[in-house]
């Protein structure tokens, strides 16, 4: 696979913001964080129950789309592409693939708008005399649970446009194979959201804890305010907090493992 929602609401795709100011200071947020957005599938109509049985681990092709952008008139690069999103195979719920095939092509079409706008920029650029860093963007996945009950897939974004540093972001997305719909974080508590939700941040905010200088000094309010991406996995639940959410940019996307045994009765998963 080569090297940005639902990386919240489409891998968070629309608008990276450049980045022209110094890194904020760990100890307070900045005023607002960049909008990076993932592009996110479309939502699909409340599934009903499928009479397909689900093999264990069945198998999750991969769909790669690459492509250069040029200036038509100088043929210069101007915006790079290379996006590898998971493909379900037949055996899954029709709700699961259409999820990748709607992601696809709005992912192609984002491209295209921006790509546009890259060519308006480097035509600024050379109109200017100044220099043009082509844009570029990275997609890529991996499979973190797929047992016949869940799939749960992690997409990681990456862009560079045109700012002072590239952009990362995190998008999980959890299906239920039994009707294939999306599992939100809450809906995995078994009976107290509340409980389950306090149970989960208090684990973060102690993995935090030895290294809370690299961290806002709100993070514990923060942990519990924002809402994180997530994945299952096999050995319990993993939870994701975009650059900026907690954190300063060089902690870039904030990843905390959760076993399954700390989550035993508040959890279906």
């Amino acid at each position: 696979k080569a090297i940005p929602a639902l990386l919240l609401s489409l891998l968070l795709l629309t608008a990276c913001q450049r980045q022209t100011d110094p890194a904020p200071s760990p100890s307070v947020p900045p005023e607002s964080s960049p909008e990076v957005s993932l592009p996110a599938a479309e939502p699909s109509p409340t599934p009903t129950p499928e009479d397909e049985i689900f093999a264990p681990d069945m198998p999750v092709d991969e769909d790669f789309w690459e492509k250069e952008f040029r200036d038509e008139g100088t043929d210069a690069l101007v915006m790079r592409v290379s996006i590898a999103l998971p493909q379900p195979t037949d055996g899954f719920p029709q709700a699961v693939r259409n999820h990748y095939a709607f992601l696809r092509a709005e992912i192609e079409t984002q491209a295209e708008d921006r790509a546009e706008r890259a060519r308006a920029e480097y035509e600024a650029a050379r109109a200017g005399g100044q220099d043009f860093l082509p844009v570029a963007w990275e997609g890529n996945y991996s499979v973190e649970r797929n047992d016949g009950r869940y799939l749960s897939v992690r997409r990681d974004d990456t862009r560079f446009d045109g700012g002072l540093r590239d952009i990362a972001a995190v998008a999980g997305e959890t299906f239920d194979l039994a009707t294939g719909a999306i599992v939100t974080l809450d809906s995995l508590a078994a009976g107290d959201v509340d409980a389950f939700r306090e149970t989960w941040a208090a684990l973060v905010c102690a993995q935090i804890a030895p290294d809370a200088e690299n961290y806002f000094e709100t993070y514990e309010q923060l942990v519990r305010e924002i809402e994180p991406q997530f994945c299952l996995t096999e050995e319990g639940l993993s939870l994701y907090y975009q650059v900026y959410e907690i954190a300063p940019y060089t902690m870039g996307v904030c990843q905390f493992d959760i076993p399954r045994t700390e989550l035993d009765g508040l959890w279906t998963a």
